[in-house]
């Protein structure tokens, strides 16, 4: 049953106050920074230019006394974690003498799953309705629209259930219109040419850690400057990059936490494991994530953690979102050991089964390769056949790291071609071979290079070939999928050295969003093989919609 007003606004007001208490005296479990968040709340209220007004907290818990947001099935009044309610009662409580609001940046760093989006989008609807400004301007920001968009998804949740907010908002496709004060929210994509002209007075720079630079970032923070009592909320979880601007934000807070640093009008509350909590101490885990118990199972996320850590870079993906830590990832992407567990020697099928192929042809001096998989049709696991050719260069024959490949070559591990470069019209019969073996469903390839060998297969062989995007977004789900089933010990990648040569070779690069795939431009040497691979394994996965959708739902059930 919904609470009245005045009971929810005493209830919330008594939380956030308890919660100050318990991290002073340490009842509860929190990070070093939270502790010295709290700890600089306290020592400001002995300030002569600053005071604090709770009425002006009691304001903010009333118009969430309103919200009403999805529990299971159904919906109900928006209950404030004692975290939530304490960020509130520190972001809207503390002013100026002139009477300006103190903090007008809220720095929100927690793991996933905290509520933090939706958090965040009642403050922006409280700005928008209830804070009294006059042609109130509130952005959603993200990387892209989509990500945006999401944050919107919850507003017009919020609004549908939301009696009094259906009444008084206008709901767009792209926006939200508060006519009485000639109020707007609305989603905003990294284009900073394009919102150089707004005029925000609440804005959330939602997963900040993906943001490469802080353009966008800016220009919202410029375009507050006309606002008496703006406020710009960034909100994010750990990232995969340090040389990307939040980790120096994060790094700034902590400073300023510290004592080491000034900055009087940004509020840091950073839920995080502390620099010596070993990870896999469960007890430590509600630092990182305040609301485990609410939005948060630990026992959940204690299976989730005994399931990714049998893998490198669910592993690390684990740390980096679920305990909100950054971290080095080590050079390599699947240690040696795993891999040679997998090289063992694959049989030519004796019937005419489907393959795929991956196809990379980037180098015409250097080695090209060919990679062909197969679903063994007994014990249904991954048969990989790779094939390496290489052109008459004597240059290349002796790698960077002393490894001389004419050993490989002279016992047919490498295909040397007799020309100066790869000659396509080659690989093109090998193609029309295999084709004899097996029935070959789809060629992925790299477009690099492929002009002339694309077209002959396609118009001459009637094969089906499909371009796959040397990009993060395509390779994510087929290289998890290959770690998958390395540690899972479901394939084998035949006996041949090249391929593991290959693998020892493989640099990973991971985008914003956690998304991997090979660089090739800084790997240790020749990764053809493994690109190869990982395209045939794209081409298979495309095919068995079951396993994809496995895949797929599971990446988005970790994204959420």
């Amino acid at each position: 049953m919904a609470l009245t007003i005045k009971d929810y606004t005493s209830k919330t007001l008594k939380d956030a106050e308890q919660y100050i208490n318990d991290v002073k005296e340490g009842n509860i479990v929190t990070s070093l920074w939270i502790y010295l968040a709290v700890q600089r709340s306290l020592n400001d209220r002995k300030r002569d230019d600053i005071y604090f007004d709770e009425n002006a907290v009691r304001r903010v818990y009333e118009f969430f006394s309103f919200l009403r947001i999805k529990k299971g099935r159904r919906y109900a009044q928006f209950e404030l974690s004692p975290y939530q309610a304490w960020i509130l009662y520190e972001v809207f409580g503390w002013f100026y003498d002139d009477g300006r609001r103190r903090y007008r940046y809220a720095v929100l760093y927690t793991a996933r799953k905290s509520g933090k989006t939706v958090f965040s989008v009642g403050i922006e609807l409280y700005m928008t309705m209830y804070d009294k400004e006059k042609d109130p301007e509130a952005y959603l920001c993200a990387t892209t629209k989509e990500q945006a968009g999401q944050g919107l998804k919850y507003v017009k949740s919020i609004i549908g259930e939301s009696r009094s907010l259906k009444r008084r908002l206008k709901v767009q496709q792209y926006q939200i219109l508060y006519p009485k004060r000639r109020g707007l929210m609305k989603v905003l994509a990294n284009k900073p040419d394009a919102n150089d002209s707004l005029n925000p007075y609440v804005f959330i720079m939602d997963e900040m850690h993906a943001h490469k630079t802080l353009d966008f970032y800016n220009v919202m923070k410029s375009g507050t400057l006309s606002r008496d009592n703006p406020l710009g909320i960034i909100t994010s979880t750990a990232g995969f990059n340090k040389e990307y601007p939040f980790f120096k934000m994060v790094d700034l807070g902590r400073r300023v936490l510290e004592g080491n640093a000034v900055d009087d009008i940004t509020f840091y509350a950073l839920y995080c494991l502390d620099d010596d909590d070993e990870v896999d101490n469960y007890d430590v885990w509600i630092k990182a994530n305040p609301n485990i118990g609410v939005t948060i199972n630990l026992k959940s996320l204690i299976a989730e953690w005994e399931k990714a850590k049998n893998t490198i870079t669910e592993k690390y993906n684990f740390i980096t979102k679920n305990l909100n830590r950054y971290v080095d990832q080590p050079d390599t992407w699947i240690p040696d050991d795993d891999y040679k567990l997998c090289f063992n020697k694959v049989k030519i099928p004796s019937t005419r089964i489907p393959a795929f192929i991956g196809l990379d042809l980037s180098a015409t001096r250097d080695l090209a390769s060919l990679v062909i998989i197969f679903e063994d049709p007994e014990t249904q696991r991954l048969k990989v056949i790779p094939e390496f050719y290489f052109p008459q260069n004597e240059e290349k024959r002796v790698r960077k790291n002393g490894i001389n490949i004419m050993d490989w070559i002279d016992e047919g591990y490498i295909i040397e071609h007799p020309t100066k470069t790869i000659d396509q019209n080659l690989i093109i019969e090998r193609i029309k071979y295999w084709n004899t073996i097996f029935e070959i469903t789809q060629i992925n390839y790299d477009k690099w290079n492929s002009g002339f060998i694309i077209p002959t297969l396609e118009m001459d062989d009637g094969l089906y070939c499909k371009n796959f995007n040397q990009t993060t977004v395509w390779f994510n789900f087929p290289l998890r999928y290959i770690e998958k089933c390395v540690f899972d010990q479901s394939i084998d990648l035949s006996d041949n050295p090249v391929l593991r040569w290959m693998f020892r070779n493989i640099v990973i690069y991971k985008d914003g969003n956690g998304n991997i795939k090979i660089m090739k431009n800084r790997s240790l040497d020749s990764v053809d093989g493994a690109v190869s691979l990982a395209m045939a394994i794209g081409a298979y996965l495309e095919n068995n919609n079951d396993i994809v959708k496995d895949i797929f739902d599971s990446y988005i059930n970790e994204k959420e």
